[in-house]
């Protein structure tokens, strides 16, 4: 089956094939679907190494992320790259860790494999050091950084206002009936210190001073909310409510006061983000700040074809979250 046969049997051009094949614009939704639905049929491959010899595009994406163990992190790069593969690209997904000297490392992969863009997941990207790496590496390819920005001329910000969305967070709290709020910051990235800015400006709105902020650092792991739960009641016993910047501390916490018998949300309610999987296996079932990882994907993956496709995209594009309303307020 050629894509000859495949445009006779649809009645369009083998370029108008071509053109749905490779995720370009201006063919009709019908014909469109026509032309996918003959695709499936007849389990027609592109021979991407012929295509790429003419036409120089590799038809490859880089999906950098630093662990896709995290639960967040996998659902991003599997929409991700379900995404790409229905516009016709295939994605590397890459864990490059932490460090600055791994994801160069990666980065160079990259290059070597002659990837057409590369999307970084996450606002951990969102540094002085990568700036400098896209700048002497992937000038000539865009960027887009799911959660993050960098200002780049190729380089795109597909961004969740993770701030706001904390405020209404520490809103909803207040409005609850709760005086004492405290904040638990995982790793000091752009995205979490965000939120911590959204936590403040909740209190100040509230009239409650900078100076008495109640934060605990280092929330990442289900652990590290056990041992947030230990410090508010040794330091903090007047606290009645916690957010979390991210859901497996805040399902920690909530085991962990369970175990002393105290009763969430009566007498402290908690709030985690991402609206994970986990949300609804803990008891109670955990209010989580949904920042709507798949829209942040499917806009990434948007912006970044329409870039291939010799589009201008607003460089910035900001979505808003949702907070996923369950027990534990």
């Amino acid at each position: 089956m050629t894509i000859y046969d495949i445009a006779k049997e649809a009645g369009v051009s083998a370029s108008t094939v071509s053109r749905v094949i490779n995720g370009k614009p201006g063919i009709g939704e019908k014909t469109r679907k026509k032309i996918q639905n003959l695709l499936k049929k007849y389990n027609y491959i592109l021979n991407e190494a012929a295509r790429s010899l003419s036409t120089s595009e590799t038809r490859l994406i880089g999906i950098l992320l630093e662990d896709i163990r995290n639960v967040h992190h996998a659902l991003i790069a599997y929409t991700l790259e379900q995404a790409l593969t229905a516009r016709g690209y295939a994605g590397i997904i890459l864990n490059t860790g932490p460090s600055d000297s791994s994801k160069e490392k990666y980065v160079r992969l990259l290059t070597a494999r002659n990837v057409d863009g590369v999307i970084l997941v996450g606002s951990t990207y969102q540094n002085s050091f990568m700036k400098q790496l896209i700048r002497s590496e992937l000038s000539e390819i865009p960027v887009v950084i799911a959660n993050g920005w960098i200002n780049l001329p190729n380089v795109y910000g597909v961004l969740v206002d993770e701030e706001k969305g904390m405020e209404r967070c520490a809103d909803l709290l207040f409005s609850g009936g709760r005086k004492h709020i405290a904040f638990g910051l995982a790793f000091p990235t752009p995205s979490n210190i965000n939120k911590l800015y959204g936590y403040r400006k909740s209190l100040r709105t509230h009239g409650i001073p900078d100076s008495e902020m109640i934060v605990c650092e280092d929330c990442i792991s289900q652990e590290d909310g056990a041992r947030a739960a230990d410090w508010i009641l040794e330091n903090h016993p007047e606290a009645d409510g916690i957010l979390f910047g991210e859901d497996l501390p805040a399902i920690g916490f909530i085991r962990r006061m369970a175990e002393l018998g105290i009763s969430i949300p009566d007498q402290i309610a908690v709030t985690g983000v991402n609206n994970s999987s986990y949300c609804t296996l803990s008891h109670p079932q955990l209010t989580s700040l949904d920042n709507r990882p798949v829209e942040m994907c499917e806009e990434a993956v948007r912006v970044l074809i329409a870039v291939l496709n010799g589009e201008e995209p607003l460089h910035r594009v900001m979505l808003f979250c949702d907070i996923a309303l369950r027990e534990s307020v």
